[in-house]
């Protein structure tokens, strides 16, 4: 997260990948108000700081350390509805551009959706 608490692109990917397991938290915890208003606040680009204490201990989940590594940008992926053996250079991201979520599903893995925006992610 940057100084002024916007939510940056390591930030937002993180979120993203963890959004079914902090809302399925939320729910149970009765914080369902607060979830959405922390998914409101992310995909308008706004702190998620004070959205994210609201939360309490779901909220702490998701404060812990991003991942240390991301998906390298290139390598060969099979790109989905093209039929076996043809693959493409490159990576699923964000659909808007906005995190650093990089995936490289495999074949037989469904296409990669941005739980943030609901929409696929985009290949690059």
């Amino acid at each position: 997260m940057s100084d002024e608490g916007e939510p940056d692109a390591a930030e937002l990917a993180q979120l993203c990948r963890e959004l079914r397991v902090l809302r399925a938290m939320a729910e149970r915890a009765g914080l369902g108000d607060g979830f959405a208003a922390l998914l409101a606040a992310a995909r308008r680009g706004e702190p998620l700081r004070e959205h994210l204490a609201a939360l309490g201990p779901v909220g702490a989940t998701h404060r812990g350390e991003p991942p240390a590594e991301l998906p390298p940008d290139t390598g060969p992926v099979e790109l989905f509805g093209t039929g076996p053996g043809h693959v493409a250079v490159g990576a699923y991201r964000c659909p808007v551009g906005r995190c650093a979520r990089r995936e490289r599903p495999g074949p037989e893995d469904d296409l990669p959706q941005c739980a943030l925006h609901g929409r696929p992610l985009r290949f690059e």
